[in-house]
């Protein structure tokens, strides 16, 4: 027997290799192969800033019409919503950046472009703005962007403010944008900011 065995190792040199294999894999221990997922950080809240920059934002308020649901979460955005419609969803943000935030000129061309308008001048840009005011007596601009051909609207309200500029902006196809432009610049006149010295 042991000749036999010995013969057989002269001869297939590959089976010394897998006979240590064979012997385990008969093994009657379960075979649990255990992965380890990294968690994922915790995403913080914007409310849980510190600094006058976090107060000051936290004190600014607004008003949502009725019907209006939470919108898609962005870490740029203060306020996010989805406006039902008969045809499709509205989109609506309200963002504050610092300063001027590019100037005003800048951002209506990048949002002429987005909805497939042709850049304009400074001097076309006064006539396309509509001076508003709030409820609370603050000024805005009211813009609308509408690209008949493509069907592609953006609705805003634009506040500049001393050091910041506050943009509340709509996006969506011209028929929903048509629809829900009367709650949506309701909701601009509800901007509220906290109170200056």
């Amino acid at each position: 027997m042991l000749y036999t065995i010995g013969a057989f190792f002269r001869m297939r040199p590959l089976a010394v290799c897998l006979l240590p294999f064979l012997f385990w894999s008969c093994s009657n221990e379960p075979s649990v192969v255990t992965y380890r997922e990294a968690k994922a950080p915790e995403a913080t809240s914007n409310n849980e800033n510190s600094g006058s920059e976090s107060k000051a934002t936290q004190e600014i308020g607004y008003e949502a019409p009725d019907g209006w649901e939470p919108g898609r979460a962005s870490s740029m955005r203060m306020a996010s919503f989805s406006v039902p419609t008969s045809s499709e969803a509205a989109d609506v943000s309200l963002i504050k950046l610092a300063g001027m935030a590019g100037g005003l000129l800048a951002n209506v061309n990048r949002w002429r472009g987005q909805v497939g308008l042709s850049p304009i001048s400074d001097e076309e840009l006064t006539s396309i703005l509509e001076e508003s005011e709030t409820e609370q007596g603050k000024p805005y601009f009211r813009l609308s962007l509408i690209n008949e051909t493509s069907g592609q609207s953006i609705l805003a309200g634009i506040y500049l403010r001393e050091d910041y500029t506050l943009f509340a902006k709509l996006t969506a196809a011209m028929g929903a944008a048509t629809e829900a432009s009367e709650s949506f610049f309701a909701f601009c006149d509800s901007v509220t900011f906290p109170q200056e010295p």
